[in-house]
Formats: structure tokens, C-alpha cells, sequence
């Protein structure tokens, strides 16, 4: 058993508890939201028909007057009288009249009118409240006071519910009481107290919490008790099923000998299919095994005939350097990468006679095994036909009727070979469908060479190739490569281009060809990156160093 294993059963029961534990409170929270909304709407509505009645009982100008005089009039008295009727006759605790004062955003109010009970009339007659008095520094809360204001100087909402240490919490209504001038000049405000509704929604939240929690655990418990037996159960048989496969297969040497025991399910949903699947997974896992042996063998056969094939391409090219150590004019280096274990890409280099060198440069179409018996053709051709004094556009001419003679699979060559003088410094080269070199003169950089670009070899019969030439002059080298160097392509889907190339070749021109080409291979790599490579990289780099002597010219 893996270090950190969970059993399923547990984990069903763990996830199963919080989802009811979350439903209990979303259930409970919503119940609770839904009650104590409905409940203030309710008691709002309450406060402000009582507020309109209040309203309706003031003369706002008799009340202006008398608090402009702090005298009280018969009209007042009326007044007193009809505010002690609704706190008597409601659920109203305090019935009141202030008028708040604005000083410097200090928030004060003094009484007008203030309804009290017979029963606090005989037994606490100094508390009474009369016209004028200021209200106590506790009577309320900041935030009420606060309102007070508001309301009287800048038309705020008119209800409001707040607490305080001494009352608990209260609902407060206040409306504005206006003159015949539209002025405001004091407020009418009821508190209704509101402890005994937060206990009975207090009380509801409960009692909704707790019988969604006590049906959600009876449903827990039952969805436990049939997950275990139609999943957890069966699931343990096919995994003690699996492992006791996995022992005997490592410990029988013999794939043919391995059985498989399907586990005792008895189900008739997913479960079941699920058993049947792995049964027969395993019967054709058995089936596998045995002819496991027969293929892994074959594939190291090929892997070793693959490895031989790469080896005898890799022969094939001139891989020892320096490759002419007894000749001082010039020096000449080159490299493969295949994309596969055999490449389609070839170069050569080879003394057509004593004066002259060519070099050739080859990208077969396609990748693999295919490419490189294409490729071992074709250098074999334009090498044999390269001869003293012959033409090399005659040369590649010859080469590509011989490839079209016997090209089924429709392949083609992509090449350029080129033959330096070394007494005289002049280059004839041709070209059948591939990059241009790069010449750097002594002195100077690195520059893509202009040539005309011919048709492919092996993708037309009769076809013509006209070969062309320039003057090296001692100091310049050239450099040559195929399409899998600027066509090499990073994460981003960019190409590597002639560009970037062309810049790495100039910063790294100073150095010798061996130097020179490893420095453009890890440029490459650097831009690839992580990306796999998907071509061909070849590459070769020829210095002319001096002229032979005797020269012509």
C-alpha cells in the first residue's frame, strides 16, 4: 500500500459530512435570511402607519409656537394626550417628539412632547419629561442621534434599527413634522423593541439547523450504507483481484502460465461494466505478455540493424579531420546531425585531382531509412561522374537522368557541389535546388552568395543544369549548409532563418571552421530549446589559405 493511501469508504463519508454540513448552514442561513427580512418588512410597515397617526395628531404650527415660547398650549396638551394613547394602545415602547439641534456637527437633541403610562405618572413622576428638557448623554445611541439630524436638516430615511447597552436592540421611526410653510420643525419618533423578535429568529435559525442537520445525517447514513455495498465493496474485490494478478505475474518467468481470477461482482450498473471491462483488459494483457518477448526482441533486432546502419552512413562521409593535414592550402570541416538514427542530409568532400577540391552539399527528401539509401545513391553518383576538366552542370545533369531511371517512390535531391581551383582561386559550382553559401571575404563578413537556384535532382528526367563561377581569394572561406539549420523552428512556432544565422556566422567568423560550426550548432540549440528536432542539420565550412605554387595566374 502506497504511502499517503486513502480509503474510499472514508473519503466518501468525509465528503458526504461536509456537504451536509454546508447544507446545513446554506439551508439554515437562508431560512434565517428569508424569516428576519420578512419580519422587518413587516415591522416597518408597522412603525410607519403608527408614525402617520402620530403625525396626524400635531398641529405643526401651535407645536412652532410653543417651542419657540418652551410654553405649553391647550392644543399641546391634546397632543400629549393622543401620543400616550398609542403607546398605551400598541406594542409601541417610547412615543416621543424631539427637535435636534445643529452645532458644529454635534450631534444634541432637547424634548418637546415625550407619551408615559398612568402607572409612570404615580410612580416615577421625576422622571417624566417635559417641554424643553435636554435628552440624557446615554438616552441614545450616536448613530441615532446621528439620524436625528439628518433627517431634520437633510431629509434622510425615516427608519432605523440600532442598540443600545440600556434598551437592547430597537426598531426607531422617525417623519418629519412641517408648518404650513413647509418648514420642518420638530420629529415625531417611535421605538418598538426588538429583543423578543431577535430571540424568536434566533430560535428559527435553530430549529431550522437542526432538523436540516438531522435529516441530512439520516440521508448520510443511508447513502453511506449503499454506496459501500454497490461501490466501496466491489471496487476492493477488483483491486484485490488486480494486485493478486500483479504478484503472480512477478513472480512467474513464464507469461504463458499467468491466469486471471475475475473478482465475485455482483452488480448491475457501472460497477459491474467496470469489472467486465477489466476482466477482459486482463485477458488481453495475458495476451500481451506472451507476445511481449517475441516483439521486444524483434525491435532490438531492428534497433541493432538501425544502429549498424547509422555507423555505416556515418563511414560513408568524410568524418576524419583534418581531413588533408599535408595540404596548406586551404582547410575544410563538416558535420551531420540526422533527425532520426539515419539521415537523409550528406555531405562530401574529395580531390578531383591534385589542384582541385570539390565539396558537395545534399539534402534528400524525407527523413530515415528510406532517405539515406537515396542518399547513399546519390553522393555515389555525383562523386563517380565529378571528374577532371568535366562541367559540373554536365555532371549534375548526368546524375539526375540516372536517379529518374529507377525513382518509384518519387524522391528527390536537393544539392550543391562546387570545385575550387587551388592554383588559380576560381570556384565553378552548380546547384540543384538548394541553399545558397555564405562567402566571407578576407577582412570583411559573412554574406549569402546570389546563385541561381536549379531544378532538383531526381525530380525531372532531361532535365539541364548550368554551372556558374566566381574568383576566392586567398583569406576568404565559404560555408554551406542545408535546410534543417534555418528551418529549425523553437516553442513559439518561430524559424531559425538566414538572418539569426547569418548573424552568428559574423560574430563567431574569427574563429577556426571546427570552432566555427560547433558555435552555429548550440546557437541553434539554444534557440530550439526543448522543442525536438525534426530535421536534418548538416553543415561544412571551407578557408582558403593560400595558393598553390606554380600557379597559373
Amino acid at each position: 500500500m502506497k504511502r499517503g493511501f486513502k480509503k474510499l469508504g472514508h473519503t466518501m463519508v468525509f465528503y458526504c459530512s461536509v456537504l451536509a454540513l454546508v447544507l446545513c448552514f446554506v439551508l439554515g442561513g437562508l431560512g434565517y435570511f428569508l424569516y428576519y427580512s420578512e419580519t422587518m418588512e413587516n415591522y416597518t410597515m408597522y412603525i410607519e402607519s403608527l408614525l402617520n397617526i402620530a403625525n396626524s395628531q400635531v398641529d405643526a404650527d401651535d407645536m412652532a409656537a410653543c417651542i419657540a415660547l418652551l410654553e405649553e398650549s391647550d392644543i399641546y396638551s391634546q397632543t400629549q394626550k393622543e401620543l400616550n394613547a398609542i403607546r398605551s394602545d400598541t406594542i409601541a415602547e417610547y412615543v416621543y417628539i424631539v427637535v435636534p439641534l445643529d452645532e458644529d456637527d454635534i450631534y444634541d437633541v432637547i424634548y418637546v412632547c415625550d407619551a408615559y403610562t398612568e402607572q409612570e405618572v404615580l410612580e416615577e413622576p421625576d422622571t417624566l419629561v417635559n417641554l424643553g428638557d435636554s435628552v440624557e448623554d446615554e438616552a441614545f445611541t450616536d448613530d441615532v442621534l446621528e439620524l436625528f439630524n439628518d433627517i431634520m436638516f437633510h431629509g434622510a430615511e425615516t427608519s432605523y434599527i440600532s442598540y443600545h447597552d440600556g434598551y437592547g436592540y430597537t426598531l426607531t421611526g422617525v417623519k418629519p413634522v412641517t408648518d404650513s410653510a413647509g418648514n420642518v420643525i420638530c420629529l415625531v419618533c417611535i421605538d418598538i423593541s426588538m429583543d423578543d423578535v431577535e430571540d424568536a429568529i434566533y430560535i428559527y435559525f435553530v430549529g431550522v439547523f437542526s432538523g436540516t442537520a438531522v435529516i441530512l445525517v439520516i440521508m448520510l447514513l443511508i447513502i453511506v450504507s449503499r454506496l459501500n455495498r454497490s461501490v466501496v465493496r466491489p471496487v476492493c474485490r477488483m483491486a484485490e483481484a488486480a494486485g493478486n494478478f500483479v504478484e503472480q505475474s512477478h513472480a512467474v518467468a513464464d507469461p504463458s502460465a499467468l491466469e486471471w481470477h475475475a473478482a465475485d461482482v455482483d452488480c448491475r450498473n457501472e460497477i459491474g461494466m467496470l469489472n467486465e471491462s477489466i476482466t477482459n483488459m486482463m485477458s488481453d494483457t495475458v495476451d500481451y505478455m506472451k507476445n511481449l518477448a517475441h516483439v521486444t526482441a524483434e525491435k532490438e533486432r531492428i534497433g541493432t540493424e538501425l544502429d549498424i546502419a547509422a555507423h555505416i552512413q556515418a563511414s560513408m562521409l568524410p568524418c576524419i579531420f583534418p581531413a588533408f593535414p599535408e595540404r596548406e592550402e586551404f582547410e575544410i570541416f563538416a558535420s551531420m546531425n540526422p533527425a532520426k538514427e539515419v539521415g537523409g542530409d550528406f555531405y562530401d568532400f574529395f580531390m578531383v585531382d591534385n589542384t582541385h577540391i570539390a565539396f558537395v552539399m545534399a539534402d534528400v527528401s524525407g527523413k530515415g531509412v528510406p532517405a539515406a539509401l537515396f542518399m547513399v545513391i546519390g553522393k555515389t553518383l555525383i562523386k563517380d561522374h565529378t571528374l577532371p576538366g568535366r562541367d559540373l552542370g554536365e555532371v549534375f545533369t548526368r546524375v539526375n537522368n540516372l536517379l529518374c531511371e529507377a525513382n518509384s517512390e518519387e524522391m528527390f535531391i536537393t544539392a550543391y557541389e562546387g570545385v575550387l581551383d587551388l592554383e588559380t582561386g576560381e570556384l565553378d559550382f552548380v546547384n540543384a535546388g538548394h541553399e545558397a553559401p555564405f562567402i566571407c571575404k578576407k577582412d570583411g563578413s559573412f554574406e549569402p552568395y546570389k546563385i541561381r537556384h536549379g531544378f532538383v535532382l531526381a525530380g525531372m528526367e532531361g532535365m539541364r543544369y548550368v554551372s556558374g563561377s566566381t574568383v576566392l581569394d586567398v583569406g576568404d572561406r565559404i560555408f554551406q549548409y542545408t535546410d534543417g539549420v534555418i528551418e529549425a523552428t523553437n516553442g513559439a512556432q518561430e524559424l531559425y532563418g538566414k538572418k539569426r544565422l547569418e548573424e552568428t556566422l559574423n560574430r563567431c567568423r574569427d574563429l577556426p571552421s571546427t570552432e566555427l560550426l560547433k558555435e552555429v550548432k548550440a546557437d541553434v540549440d539554444r534557440f530550439v530549446g526543448e522543442e525536438p528536432q525534426f530535421d536534418d542539420i548538416t553543415m561544412l565550412c571551407l578557408d582558403f589559405k593560400g595558393k598553390m605554387k606554380g600557379k597559373k595566374g
